[in-house]
């Protein structure tokens, strides 16, 4: 059997979170300050409890950075992606390093260089907006392609933004809105070209790529009606609308239904869904969403699409 990889995993380690706290103090950061956010020892029991062989670690709280000067975050993400490579060298069996960039120009594209060539980091974490940017503007695409180039996976989180949601209770914003700001993000990079420009570009989404695999259609057949919203500025594509879609890669972090499972299934195929568990997040801090990966054993799957998902499909990304 190979080797079982969480795939989404979120840490922040406690130097990390008092920089961010000084430096940019929000409700944000103020609810990571709990050992299950930077507890080692207590994240490997976890695993070894649910007999995960292996997670990836992303620095955890993307709306943190909302707001932050970018020349006054660079440091701190610095930091943060030192301390993620320092932590997965003590345990280099047990960890994945994935560097974070809450920002994708300027001298953050100088921090992917660094990350990547010097530290040898698995991939980046980026978010579905750049502090209310959408990721399809312009100004974002050298960083698209240097990430294309190197070949490497990049992992999109959900970010906060005006989603219009009635009131102020940012468990809508959560529940519902991340997941339409993950589904705009991605609509976004194909519909103006971005993927068409970097072929080799691979991209995991949380949440299953979100709304994409249940709204495929209805994407497809608007793209296909374009004339009639002169408003959008998509590119003329080469290839069907589907296929820059199936190119993403979905988490399994949709909080053990496995019927979304399987329309992701249905979607994306088994090579493009890798097994997610969002630690610490979810209930028992963590603990529940980690030790679902029996939700994946329900699906109907041949033993070597099961073994792709809960680990293989993440190590050919990471190795390729």
């Amino acid at each position: 059997m190979a080797a079982v990889i969480d795939a989404f995993g979120h840490i922040m380690p406690q130097s990390v979170y008092h920089e961010l706290r000084t430096a940019h103090p929000t409700d944000a950061i103020e609810a990571h300050d709990e050992a299950y956010f930077y507890d080692i020892d207590q994240r490997l029991a976890d695993l070894d409890e649910y007999n995960i062989d292996k997670q990836v670690l992303t620095l955890a709280s993307p709306p943190s950075w909302l707001g932050i000067d970018p020349q006054e975050a660079l440091p701190i993400v610095k930091h943060a992606n030192n301390e993620i490579r320092r932590i997965a060298d003590e345990h280099p069996d047990r960890f994945v390093p994935v560097a974070t960039l809450p920002f994708l120009t300027g001298e953050y594209l100088d921090e992917l260089d660094r990350c990547i060539d010097d530290l040898g980091m698995a991939g980046v974490q980026i978010f579905s907006n750049i502090d209310g940017r959408p990721l399809d503007d312009e100004a974002f695409l050298p960083f698209f392609e240097a990430a294309d180039s190197k070949g490497i996976p990049l992992w999109m989180h959900p970010q906060l933004a005006d989603y219009g949601v009635t009131g102020d209770s940012l468990f809508y914003d959560k529940v519902f809105g991340w997941l339409l700001d993950t589904s705009v993000a991605l609509s976004r990079l194909v519909f103006s070209g971005v993927m068409e420009k970097c072929p080799d570009l691979n991209l995991i989404a949380h949440h299953m790529c979100a709304m994409v695999p249940h709204f495929a259609a209805r994407i497809e057949t608007f793209y296909q009606a374009r004339e009639f919203y002169p408003h959008a500025d998509w590119a003329d594509l080469s290839q069907p609308v589907e296929e820059y879609f199936k190119r993403f890669y979905g988490d399994t972090v949709l909080n053990g239904s496995v019927a979304a499972l399987e329309t992701g299934y249905d979607f994306f195929g088994a090579d493009h869904l890798l097994y997610g568990s969002d630690y610490p997040y979810g209930p028992d801090h963590g603990r529940k969403w980690l030790g679902d990966t029996e939700s994946v054993r329900q699906m109907d799957l041949t033993d070597d699409e099961l073994e792709g998902i809960l680990g293989g499909n993440m190590e050919r990304l990471i190795s390729a």
